[in-house]
């Protein structure tokens, strides 16, 4: 539960809060300390909502996601500073759209991968080519099932 409830948006508001994320920050449960890296992304909705990301073939992220599969992720669509009233700081505030949420992330192949990176890609606003072989060999495309979501909004 969201300690200032007027802020809460609806799902629906969440969704449309994310598309307009220029990235997410994912949070990958670490040894000591979790482990947080902003990271572009590309989205979908059909069985639910899915996060589409991509990155090396080998690292942190891959050696954690074997470990666990649990993260969690935000994203700000928009921020702006709102100056004291009256030069009394106390007053000081921001307007906001944000997004988080939770999930289980994998690594995908294949045909998952390509679709995946598309959705990445159009995220982007860039346009698709073609997909060289030995490049896609070295790229690991990471599919994350969205298990929640909540949008917060101050207007």
């Amino acid at each position: 539960m969201m300690r200032r409830a007027e802020y809460q948006t609806t799902y629906r508001e969440a969704v449309e809060i994310l598309r307009g994320c220029p990235y997410v920050t994912v949070a990958f449960a670490g040894d000591a300390y979790p482990y947080a890296v902003p990271m572009h992304f590309g989205m979908e909705e059909d069985d639910g909502l899915t996060l589409w990301f991509h990155g090396a073939a080998e690292g942190k992220k891959q050696v954690l996601l074997a470990h666990n599969c649990r993260v969690a992720f935000s994203g700000v669509r928009s921020v702006q500073n709102v100056p004291p009233a009256g030069g009394a700081a106390c007053t000081a505030t921001a307007r906001y759209e944000s997004v988080f949420g939770e999930g289980e992330m994998r690594p995908v192949t294949g045909t998952e991968a390509q679709a995946g990176l598309r959705r990445l890609l159009a995220h982007g606003g860039m346009p698709c080519g073609v997909f060289l072989p030995d490049v896609l060999g070295r790229t690991c495309v990471l599919k994350l099932s969205v298990s929640s979501l909540t949008g917060k909004r101050r207007p």
